[in-house]
């Protein structure tokens, strides 16, 4: 339970940002190519 408890935290840490750089990078994809 601890183990994956720290597993859960240490994949919040590491995921949300990424999923918020690649959201950003397909954003600027996305904006770049309409315009």
């Amino acid at each position: 339970m601890i183990a994956l408890n720290r597993f859960n935290a240490f994949n919040d840490w590491l995921v949300k940002p990424m999923c918020i750089i690649v959201y950003c990078i397909c954003n600027r994809k996305l904006t770049t190519r309409f315009r």
